[in-house]
C-alpha cells in the first residue's frame, strides 16, 4: 500500500501540535513540516507558539525529534495510518464514496 505523503505530513503535524498543548509547553501551537522527496527526515520543522509558549520553539523541535520519529514509516507507524480505511485515500486521496473512482473516472 502506497501512502500519500501530503497526508501522513498533515496527520503529523497536527498531532504534535496537539502533543505541544497537551503537554502544557503552549497554549496555541502551529507545526509545520517540510519533507524533500527521496529524503525520510523532514528538510523543514517550524514549530510557532503565537506567544503562548512556556518554552522556546528551538527547544519544543528538539524535544518533539528527540521523542517522535519523523520520518514517513515513523509517522505511519506512531500514527497508526495502515489501517484499512486509509486505502481509499491511497487510491484517489478522497473519502467518501465506495467503489470505483471518487473522480468519477472509469465507473
Amino acid at each position: 500500500m502506497v501512502f500519500r505523503a501530503a497526508e501522513s505530513e498533515s496527520r503529523s503535524a497536527s498531532f504534535l501540535a496537539k502533543q505541544v498543548v497537551a503537554r502544557g509547553w503552549a497554549r496555541k501551537c502551529l507545526v509545520q513540516i517540510a519533507y524533500a522527496t527521496g529524503v525520510a527526515e523532514p528538510v523543514s520543522f517550524l514549530v510557532e507558539t503565537f506567544g503562548t509558549g512556556q518554552r522556546g520553539a528551538d527547544e519544543i523541535v528538539s524535544a518533539l525529534q528527540d521523542e517522535i520519529d519523523l520520518t514517513p514509516a515513523g509517522i505511519l507507524k506512531t500514527l497508526d495510518l495502515r489501517w484499512p480505511i486509509y486505502e481509499l485515500a491511497t487510491t484517489d486521496g478522497h473519502f467518501g464514496e465506495t467503489g470505483g473512482s471518487l473522480l468519477g473516472r472509469g465507473k
